[in-house]
């Protein structure tokens, strides 16, 4: 019944995730700044996260941190900014449909990156381990017949000429690429997560700390990147739903 009960999240989780992607691109086309999208869900995050662990340790102080642990906390906070601009980007560029099925291979990058760092033993003998190689495969096997090949639209009154399509298969690949190199990093968080927590079991207190860099450094990024000051400007329109909507599928 538990396991169930998972799973039933973890669908949810998905479709959420696909809806997200979908709004996020619409708001995108109507000019919101991706820059400033990731700093401000950044911020409701921590947020949330430090009123958390406010809570928890008002009468038990965490274990203290040691620099080495607070490296790895602050490559968390780096490797989760970069993950969200290189998905949005990708995004921009892409498609949702091509994001929702890239966003599905970070579980064969994990098995590969974990067998890399001894993480896990790959037996073949073992039906598990099969289950795995063959599903890590089929993954990346689709991702790349999903970036690789791309149709005409569904819905056209003139048949493009070749400079269009050699510019939109220009973009389409492109985003791709920055969508791979995404989840790449995003199994590499994950990797990095798993060790950390080996080692300072305290999980919420090393995720709160991990956002505060992610906040300062997401920041920094809009700071830099976004040139006009009205994208800071939030209205009652998509970019704020995008936000909430965002945090929402964060706290699953």
């Amino acid at each position: 019944m538990q396991g169930a009960g998972i799973t039933f999240v973890m669908v949810v989780a998905q479709v959420l995730s696909v809806g997200l992607n979908t709004l996020i691109k619409a708001s995108m086309s109507k000019g919101m700044s991706i820059f400033v999208y990731v700093a401000y869900s950044n911020l409701l995050g921590f947020c949330f996260l430090l009123l958390a662990t406010t809570i928890r340790h008002r009468n038990r102080a965490p274990t203290p941190i040691n620099n080495s642990i607070l490296f790895r906390i602050f490559v968390l906070g780096l490797l989760s900014v970069t993950i969200q601009t290189l998905i949005y980007t990708g995004l921009g560029y892409s498609s949702p449909t091509l994001t929702s099925t890239m966003e599905d291979i970070v579980p064969a990058y994990t098995f590969i990156i974990a067998i890399i760092c001894r993480m896990e033993r790959l037996d073949l003998k073992l039906q598990s381990c099969q289950a795995k190689s063959i599903g890590t495969v089929v993954s990346i096997a689709g991702a790349l017949i999903m970036t690789l090949y791309k149709g005409l639209p569904m819905t056209i009154d003139v048949m493009p000429n070749n400079a269009f399509l050699s510019s939109q298969q220009s973009k389409w690949l492109l985003g791709g690429f920055l969508l791979a190199v995404g989840c790449f990093c995003g199994s590499v968080s994950l990797v990095i997560q798993t060790w950390t927590i080996k080692d300072y079991p305290e999980e919420l207190m090393l995720i709160t700390i991990s956002s505060s860099f992610s906040v300062i450094l997401s920041f920094i990024v809009a700071f830099i990147a976004e040139e006009n000051p009205k994208a800071w400007i939030l209205k009652l329109d998509m970019e704020l739903v995008c936000i909430f909507y965002s945090f929402i599928l964060w706290l699953l």
